[in-house]
């Protein structure tokens, strides 16, 4: 069974080979930050959770397709491999399923999870869903745009991004700071905004008139 820190200290690869295609679904390569690595995703949804698990500062990494558990139920025999397992600094870890809508999964698939979730207390492991309405919300499409912009950010372009807010307001837009004498790279700013080291309201679409503050030290 489950030996959460035995998996671990292993090499922590998928069970499951997703490339394999299933009908419905479609292979997405996301670029990890946390994990230093290309994770494979089985649609948008699954990426968009990437997304948030990547915006989350509470979390350490995450792992597709992480572990295959089997129990037995009144239909015989079960089989059930997560999608993630996500790790955490301080929160609990956790598996999580990923779907479009729980709402309309087929009889059998809602049997399962729902077995699953009776077993999970048995052995005390900690398991959550994500489906497109939680994932998609208002402030996603802001969240993706920032990760996918500043992605490949360099450690010069970060130390100079540095160094010029430390001469600079603490209260700008985004427009203001691209106008300025040798200004930072774009590319920088949405990082640090991805990261939280900026802040500016994600609800509203990111424009030049977009109000920036600098986080209070």
């Amino acid at each position: 069974m489950w030996n959460e820190q035995a998996w671990l200290a292993g090499d922590r690869a998928p069970v499951r080979d997703i490339r394999r295609k299933r009908r419905g679904y479609y292979m997405i390569c996301f670029p990890s930050l946390k994990n230093h690595k290309v994770v494979l995703c089985e649609g948008s949804v699954e990426a968009a959770y990437c997304v948030w698990l990547e915006w989350d500062h509470d979390v350490i990494a995450y792992y597709p397709q992480p572990y295959t558990f089997t129990w037995e139920t009144e239909r015989g025999p079960m089989r059930y491999t997560p999608d993630f397992f996500v790790q955490h600094a301080q929160a609990a870890n956790h598996f999580t399923e990923v779907k479009s809508d729980f709402r309309q999964l087929k009889e059998p698939t809602r049997f399962k999870l729902e077995s699953f979730v009776g077993q999970c207390e048995a052995w005390q492991i900690e398991w959550r869903r994500a489906d497109k309405r939680q994932l998609m919300s208002p402030i996603f499409a802001n969240l993706r745009y920032l990760y996918f912009q500043g992605f490949g950010v360099n450690d010069r372009e970060q130390a100079y991004l540095v160094d010029f807010l430390s001469h600079y307001q603490h209260c700008f837009t985004l427009g203001e700071l691209l106008s300025s004498a040798y200004p930072p790279s774009l590319r920088a700013v949405y990082h640090w905004l991805f990261r939280g080291e900026l802040s500016t309201d994600l609800n509203q679409p990111l424009n030049r008139c977009s109000l920036i503050q600098q986080r209070a030290v």
